[in-house]
């Protein structure tokens, strides 16, 4: 699935309707440059799940944690680290449960770490705004 956002509103609209599809157990790391926009679109996918809390970049903290209707959003931000044993001490293993999602910056250098069903979505940027290619997910209907 390829798709282009023009602005952060179209960026977050979208991460909102791939929310609304994510189940408990998923696995998606986040590849794009610094300022790409992958917090924005973890804050739509945040909404698509029922979070009402604001969600903010765990740059600094790693991780955040946020309990939606139906599953926990774990999102991490692997940025810092400087290996996939750092991941493992701060305890990011524990978080690979049935009831949490887990949205993963920066995740691609830690990959061994993830399941083996673990998508993908890549934001880069292009002439026409950001292009977000997923690998991994059942293609979203947007409407």
């Amino acid at each position: 699935m390829e798709l282009v956002a023009t602005s952060d509103l179209e960026l977050r609209a979208l991460g909102r309707q791939i929310g609304i599809h994510l189940a408990g157990g998923m696995v998606i790391i986040l590849r794009g440059e610094l300022g790409a926009g992958k917090t924005t679109l973890v804050q739509g996918m945040a909404e698509g799940l029922g979070i009402t809390q604001h969600v903010t970049s765990p740059s600094f903290s790693l991780i955040h944690s946020y309990r939606g209707s139906l599953w926990t959003l774990v999102h991490c931000d692997f940025y810092r680290l400087r290996s996939p044993e750092e991941a493992v001490e701060i305890g990011f293993l524990e978080y690979l449960t049935p009831e949490n999602v887990v949205l993963v910056e920066w995740g691609e250098a830690f990959r061994y770490l993830m399941p083996s069903g673990a998508a993908t979505i890549t934001i880069e940027y292009d002439p026409r705004g950001r292009k977000i290619q997923a690998e991994g997910l059942v293609p979203v209907c947007l409407s």
